[in-house]
């Protein structure tokens, strides 16, 4: 279970660029127990991560063409509850033991994503269908990296490509993801996303704000 808080710090309209600052909070020995939750590799300790998160539209480029293009990215720390420690050495391999103790982590990720509604609104409309309009593909790449020592774990990297599809009351995406080293996997995956809009389904009742600091 994660829970998290972030707060939009700076907006540049002219610019097309926004800074937010967030925590996240992921409590360990959640979501599953006993064999299950050694089967999942679940985390036995709980860490916080304060992050980073920037957007930047390049609606401010000479070239039409280039204008969709947005460019958004993230940088945390994570820092664990428990730390990551040797507590013994095998007899027979000499190997070190290790607690249930994680490492604090270095994590990331950038993306690079092309509108097509804005092409059609703000730069020229090329004629093409509705379904197309709603479009917009997306390359993105995370990371994550050990921070402390010791640790178990190595830098990994982990590369998505896909498309979303947004609609006036919900928006749908499907990406493909790719192992971008050894220490990440050897197998390709896949991913699919469904958001809600309740601020279009429900105006006067779940999509209202809970709190409204400016009444």
């Amino acid at each position: 279970m994660e829970l998290g808080l972030k707060y939009k710090i700076y907006v540049n309209p002219e610019h097309e660029f926004m800074l937010s600052l967030g925590v996240f909070r992921e409590f360990g020995r959640t979501g599953a127990t006993g064999d299950t939750a050694a089967a999942l590799d679940v985390d036995q300790t709980g860490s916080t991560t304060p992050t980073i998160f920037w957007g930047k539209g390049l609606g401010d480029l000479p070239i039409g063409l280039l204008r969709p293009l947005a460019i958004t990215g993230t940088l945390g720390y994570s820092v664990a509850d428990q730390k990551l420690k040797v507590t013994s050495f095998d007899p027979d391999t000499g190997n070190a033991l290790f607690n249930n103790g994680t490492s604090n982590l270095w994590t990331g990720g950038l993306s690079l994503q092309y509108s097509m509604r804005y092409l059609q609104s703000q730069v020229k409309d090329y004629g093409f269908p509705e379904f197309v309009n709603r479009l917009t593909p997306v390359a993105e790449v995370a990371w994550s990296s050990p921070a402390s020592k010791p640790n178990t774990t190595s830098t990994q990297y982990l590369v998505g490509l896909g498309v979303n599809y947004t609609a006036q009351a919900y928006a749908l995406g499907v990406e493909m993801l790719i192992p971008g080293n050894k220490q990440t996997g050897s197998h390709l995956g896949v991913i699919a996303q469904f958001h809600l809009y309740f601020d279009d389904l429900l105006p006067n009742s779940l999509g209202k704000p809970i709190v409204n600091w400016w009444q």
